[in-house]
This record gives C-alpha cells, sequence and structure tokens, in this order.
C-alpha cells in the first residue's frame, strides 16, 4: 500500500458500518442454495481485509460469540478507534491488526469466511493479486469469500467524473479543501452543461449523466468524495475480467451477494427470451446483464475451484431459515381460492400470488415477523393446517427470494445481524 493512500485513511478515516450482505450467515445462505455444504456459523473463523474501524465486523463477533474474527487494515488511526469499541463492549472474540495486507504471511491462518468490502478497485495490482493470494491460501476447502470491487461499463462514466474533480482539487493541499472543490466542480459542470443541453450537439446525454452524479452525490460526506473520487488509485473492471484473475488463483465463480441481480427473470419479456440466445456460459450471462444495466458495483462470492457448486435449487430451501417482513396489501385473507394476492415488503416492492398454500404461508411469516422458522417446519405447518401437499411452495419462495420479498438464512436470525 502506498504511504500517500494511508496517509489520507489517517487524516480523513473511512468509517465502517455493518454490511448485511458480508455477514456469515448470508454468505453460508448463498452458498447452501449453489449446493455447497459451508463452514457451520456457531464457530467460523472470519477475516475482514481492510476493515477500518471495525464497524462491519465487531456486529459479527457479536451476534457470534463463539466465532473467532480478525480484521486487518493499514491506517493506524481506524485500528485504534477499532479496539477502544472492542474494549468497551468488552468482546475477547475479535481482533484488529494494523497491517499492510502486503505484509501478512502465508501462515497467517485457516478462515471460514473471508470478507474485503471496499478495498479492491482502491489499491495497486499487487495488493490486489494479495487478496486473491490471501483467499487461496488462506480460506479454508468449503470456505467462502466476498469481495466488492467497481465494474464496467457502469465506471466508464464515472470516471469522467473522477478526471475533472481530480483536476480541479490537485491545487489544494488540505483534504478537506480537496474535497470540497472536486464537488463544486461537479456542481459547476452541471448547472454550466444544463445551460447547454438544448443545443442540437449531444450536451442532452452529457447533462443527464452530471445530474445524476450531482443528485447522488449531493448529500455525501467529504470523506466519502475524497476516498472514492480523489484517491490516487481506482481501478474498475469488467466482471469477466474479475473472475478471470481470480481464476489464477485457483478461485472459481460461486455467486453474487445481491441474488436478485443474479435474476434473468427479472428483465423485461424481450430481453428475457433474447439472453439464452446470446450465451448458456453463466460468466458470459453475467457480463451481458451488467452491460444491459450499465452496472458500476459488484458484490461477488469465490470457493476454491474444486468446490462442488450447482445451480441455486428450491430444494435447499429445506436446510434453510425463512422468515419475512412483507404484509398483505388487503387486509382481507382469502386463502382458500386461487385468486391473486399482492404482498409488499418494506421497500415497497409488491408481489402477487395466488398459490393458497404460498398465500398462508405469507400470511404465517407475516405475523411471526421478525422471528424466523425453517423453512422445513413451515411446510408442515400449512401442510398440518391444510391437510394438502405443497409442492410448489419451494419454488415460490425462492422466487420471492429473489426479489426480497422473503428472507433466507442459514441459522436463526438474531437481533445483532438485523
Amino acid at each position: 500500500m502506498t504511504k500517500t493512500t494511508q496517509q489520507t485513511y489517517n487524516l480523513v478515516p473511512y468509517p465502517s458500518s455493518p454490511k448485511r450482505l458480508t455477514h456469515p450467515n448470508h454468505l453460508a445462505t448463498i452458498a447452501t442454495l449453489f449446493g455447497m455444504e459451508p463452514p457451520p456459523l456457531e464457530n467460523c473463523r472470519v477475516l475482514e481485509i481492510g476493515c477500518s474501524d471495525g464497524g462491519n465486523l465487531i456486529p459479527m463477533a457479536y451476534s457470534l460469540p463463539n466465532g473467532q474474527f480478525v480484521g486487518i487494515d493499514f491506517s493506524e488511526t481506524q485500528i485504534a478507534h477499532g479496539k477502544q469499541v472492542i474494549d468497551e463492549l468488552g468482546l475477547t472474540n475479535i481482533t484488529l491488526q494494523h497491517k499492510d495486507i502486503l505484509d501478512i504471511p502465508t501462515d497467517f491462518g485457516m478462515f471460514d469466511y473471508i470478507v474485503c468490502y471496499g478495498v479492491y478497485s482502491w489499491v495497486p495490482q499487487a495488493v490486489r493479486q494479495k487478496i486473491f493470494t490471501l483467499c487461496q491460501q488462506t480460506l479454508v476447502p468449503n470456505g467462502v469469500a466476498y469481495i466488492s470491487y467497481n465494474t464496467y461499463p457502469g465506471w466508464h462514466m464515472r470516471t469522467i467524473i473522477r478526471d475533472m474533480m481530480q483536476y480541479r482539487s490537485q491545487h489544494f493541499s488540505d483534504l478537506d479543501s480537496k474535497a470540497m472543490q472536486a464537488w463544486a466542480m461537479l456542481d459547476f459542470m452541471a448547472d454550466g452543461v444544463g445551460m447547454l443541453r438544448n443545443r442540437p450537439d449531444g450536451y442532452e446525454a452529457y447533462y443527464l449523466l452530471l445530474e445524476r452524479e450531482r443528485q447522488r452525490l449531493q448529500h455525501k460526506p467529504n470523506f466519502y468524495i475524497l476516498h472514492e473520487f480523489l484517491e490516487e488509485n481506482n481501478a474498475p473492471c469488467y466482471f469477466h475480467e474479475f473472475i478471470a484473475d481470480a481464476a489464477q488463483f485457483k478461485l472459481q465463480y460461486l455467486a453474487e451477494a445481491e441474488f436478485s441481480m443474479m435474476q434473468p427473470s427479472l428483465f423485461p419479456k424481450p430481453i428475457v427470451e433474447a439472453l439464452p440466445q446470446l450465451t448458456d456460459n453463466r460468466i458470459q450471462l453475467e457480463q451481458y446483464m451488467d452491460f444491459l444495466r450499465n452496472r458500476h458495483f459488484r458484490q461477488t462470492l469465490l470457493c476454491h475451484v474444486k468446490a462442488s457448486i450447482d445451480a441455486p435449487s428450491a430444494s435447499q430451501l429445506h436446510n434453510l431459515y425463512i422468515a419475512s417482513a412483507a404484509k398483505p396489501v388487503s387486509p382481507q385473507a382469502d386463502v382458500k381460492s386461487h385468486a391473486a394476492q399482492q404482498f409488499r415488503n418494506p421497500v415497497g416492492t409488491v408481489v402477487s400470488m395466488g398459490d393458497p398454500l404460498a398465500k398462508m404461508a405469507m400470511y404465517h411469516l407475516a405475523e411471526i415477523y421478525p422471528k424466523s422458522m425453517l423453512f422445513s417446519e413451515l411446510v408442515m405447518t400449512i401442510e398440518h393446517a391444510t391437510g394438502k401437499s405443497s409442492p410448489n411452495l419451494a419454488q415460490i419462495m425462492l422466487k420471492n427470494f429473489a426479489v426480497d420479498i422473503i428472507e433466507l438464512y442459514r441459522q436463526p436470525l438474531s437481533l445483532e445481524e438485523g
């Protein structure tokens, strides 16, 4: 890691916060859906590369008291703050270490789950390779590694923003001034190009790009602008390039932490019908979907190349716990007919279900939320109440998981994980 980057994080820390999709419970859930038998969570060992002040790792350690958690970060300031929080909480199952990733030995220990959030794209090539090396050498055979990174094609457009911000901020030495001037530059450009948008020479598309980024960044703090746009390293890549690089270290693509982003069925029907004609290769399919979405960020799960994985299967739900915060749109329960009934989750996503047993299952989950239950127990509950079997329930619930209507867990969700 360069001294310049280390200095900026010491002077302007980037505080971390819990990232639900990095929690071992979620990583194990996704791995289970794809046919793996991931390490048990009760006594799991977790490594976070680039842990900042432990804002993501500390809640994990709190929620899994029998696990062991290790975080490393090259910012001495952030590590010191995290250690203070750990001492105040009295946690004994977590350690934060001030280390440069390049200095981590190959015999650092073995881990069931490895998390690397917000690091890969912001470090030199040698560090990116070391991240893969650590996953290759310290991840147990059935373990899961999470790595987030900036992607093309979306970051082609954001690179324009980054370039103009860096050009303006280079004239200032104070880090806060750099961030404020970078934002002011974007604000000025959006206003300026907005005055030209009606000219017939392509300003409209440029203005829409600038305005969209201005709206996205207008409430972001200085530390976000500084570290996201003004750091010396920011190397986005295409998804297929990331997977090819991982393969050099005998790591294979498992899935996305965002399961919904893997579903071609969520595109309009003509796209759904056309994608299989382009490819039957899952890596290529993911890349084509990135092109369609102009995707700029990924949260990819990797495992060892020798690990056996399958397509996500509804049958795996029987090994998982299920919960749902979705509520019926209509208070009148209709669980006897096949009439469509809508259910809405807290963020407003609505699905319609006509299967009577599926509707009954959703009502039951709504009644017990935030508690979860084994999916197999849910099936038995519904079948006992109706005297009917529910052969389609698992497939319906897997589809609901893909649109965030239900939640799935490898072990019951604790309050700390929420």
